[in-house]
């Protein structure tokens, strides 16, 4: 069994994690292709909204935009299965950056994005984001949950190693993950440790 912490603070038993090195790839045949780039223009106040691949993860996006003058940006986040939480806004300004986290791999979500003015003014622009498989080298998951109810809100941060032993690459880029996984089992996040991990 495995215990973490959820993000609200609250000790939670995710269920017991078990980390296989063999096993499927973690993308599907029937998957939707991944969005590299995407860009948006709402009616005046939205200048310019772009949306592109996070940094350190397939399964993360950021959103820039640009406004034609001073506003307040926020972006909300639609799928079909799964929330995944809004981040804050951003304060007022022209220039804006609001990284995406807690989408699910392979899915696709509608980006609302909103421009409040300090004038009163307000625009909006939607743009469909579809995440990309999870890395090749991850290791599979199987979360056994006995009681989905019974788990507090949030994700279990947890290390998933690659290797060991004699099949262990010598030289490897990065020798494992941090992952967050979601109350239902589902990564939400990954990052690739490097050598010292």
């Amino acid at each position: 069994m495995f215990w973490g912490v959820s993000s609200s603070g609250k000790r939670v038993l995710a269920g017991g994690v078990c980390l296989a090195l063999a096993g499927a790839a973690c993308s599907g045949d029937d998957a939707p292709p991944a969005s590299s780039t995407e860009r948006a223009t709402g009616d005046d106040l939205l200048a310019d909204v772009e949306v592109s691949r996070g940094p350190h993860s397939t399964i993360s996006a950021v959103v820039e935009a640009e406004t034609s003058k001073d506003a307040v940006v926020s972006v909300e986040v639609d799928a079909d299965e799964g929330s995944v939480e809004s981040p804050p806004p951003t304060e007022a300004g022209t220039s804006h950056r609001v990284p995406v986290v807690g989408m699910r791999a392979e899915t696709t979500y509608t980006l609302r994005v909103t421009a409040a003015g300090t004038d009163g003014s307000d625009d909006s622009a939607e743009i469909e984001w579809t995440t990309g498989a999870l890395p090749d080298d991850l290791p599979p998951l199987t979360v056994d949950v006995a009681d989905a109810d019974a788990i507090a809100p949030g994700v279990t941060l947890f290390t998933a190693s690659l290797g060991g032993g004699d099949d262990a690459p010598s030289e490897a880029e990065h020798t494992g993950y941090l992952v967050a996984v979601a109350g239902e089992g589902q990564v939400v996040w990954h990052f690739a440790a490097g050598p010292s991990f």
